[in-house]
């Protein structure tokens, strides 16, 4: 309520001392009003509209309390305490949620005043409809921003196939034919008699081949795997060599040989999560071993990337980067959450659980 509101309602109170004038004011109310004594919380009169909204009768309501409509009944020495503190003619609004006699219960706004020393009014108004309406437009925030992070991923992994194409196509094919040239040129010296010269062309070959096997390990980084329902474990298992042969850090797995996973995009997914995790792991924490965990436990399947590195900076939780970011989104489309925390070792754990994942033992003919 603004202040506007406020004011008015104190002088409405003010105005209305009398008996007649009070019963007026509750009757002239489009809310369900109530008066009760201060001493014992009893209500000593309704108006019509809250008859109708409760479903009480007059003199029910006679008979109960403040605490005979609250669903969680605030404890008496409580409100005691709040109605000795406030001043007459003050108005303290607080939400709550209210029972009707059928039992059934609903969200309120409650604006209460301190008439005097012995009697108190409240005015109670049904603030379903604001409560759903809110809850309409939440959904639709969620539904926008899952909608939003999951374009994010489409982009970021198209952008991931353009870059891996274009370093197959033209860098990969530079390198090619600079190696196809300096073999001659090796060739050339050698029967030229200048060894030495040759010497030091074959060591630019050894190191151009060195740079086609790392751009061909980088763009099968790169390129979107297409998994099928048990894919994800060899997958897996190839994101590790992978990992070792372009980054030199030892990477150790440790599967469920007897899980598998049905639904091929969670097992895609999963598989990028991983992927990010390496990646930020390496370029971040510059651990020498990376382990990687997929198993299920308590209904959950969890993934889980440790490494041995220096850890998360100590502004971790402030600031996430885009690593981070994509990951959550990727565990958020697949219904799972993301986790990241701190080792006792000093490094960093990244963790994807997914609940309700159809997970079943191989059989013994897709081993």
């Amino acid at each position: 309520m603004d202040n506007r509101s406020k004011k008015k309602l104190e002088h409405d109170i003010g105005h209305w001392q009398s008996t007649d004038n009070i019963s007026r004011l509750l009757d002239n109310s489009p809310d369900s009003m109530f008066v009760s004594r201060l001493d014992d919380f009893q209500f000593t009169n309704v108006n019509e509209r809250a008859i109708e909204n409760y479903g009480y009768s007059r003199e029910e309501f006679l008979q109960m309390q403040i605490f005979d409509i609250e669903v969680i009944a605030p404890l008496r020495e409580e409100v005691r305490q709040l109605y000795n503190a406030t001043p007459v003619g003050e108005v303290i609004e607080v939400e709550g949620l209210n029972k009707r006699k059928d039992g059934s219960t609903f969200p309120v706004n409650v604006r209460f005043c301190k008439l005097d020393d012995e009697y108190a009014v409240a005015n109670v108004r049904d603030i379903t409809q604001q409560k759903q309406a809110a809850a309409e437009f939440e959904r639709r925030v969620i539904t926008e921003r899952n909608r939003l992070e999951e374009e994010i991923l489409k982009i970021s992994d198209r952008e991931r196939r353009r870059v891996g194409q274009d370093l197959h196509d033209d860098l990969g094919q530079h390198l090619t034919g600079i190696g196809f040239m300096a073999e001659e040129l090796e060739q050339s010296l050698g029967k030229q008699g200048m060894t030495v010269e040759a010497r030091k062309v074959g060591a630019m070959v050894n190191l151009v081949e060195e740079a086609k096997v790392k751009t061909r390990n980088l763009v099968q980084g790169l390129y979107s795997i297409e998994l099928e329902s048990d894919g994800l474990l060899t997958a897996i298992q190839n994101l590790a060599t992978q990992t070792e042969k372009v980054y030199g850090v030892s990477c150790f797995v440790s599967v469920d040989q007897h899980l598998q996973i049905g639904n091929a995009g969670i097992g895609e997914s999963l598989y990028h999560i991983a992927q990010e995790a390496i990646t930020n792991a390496v370029r971040h924490g510059q651990p020498t071993r990376i382990d990687l965990e997929l198993r299920q436990e308590d209904g959950q399947l969890i993934m889980a990337v440790e490494d041995n590195g220096c850890g998360l900076p100590d502004d971790y939780g402030e600031r996430d980067g885009m690593g981070i970011r994509i990951m959550r989104y990727r565990a958020r489309v697949i219904n799972g959450r993301l986790e990241v925390e701190h080792t006792p070792g000093g490094g960093t754990i990244v963790k994807c659980l997914v609940s309700g994942v159809s997970a079943m033992p191989l059989t013994e003919d897709s081993k």
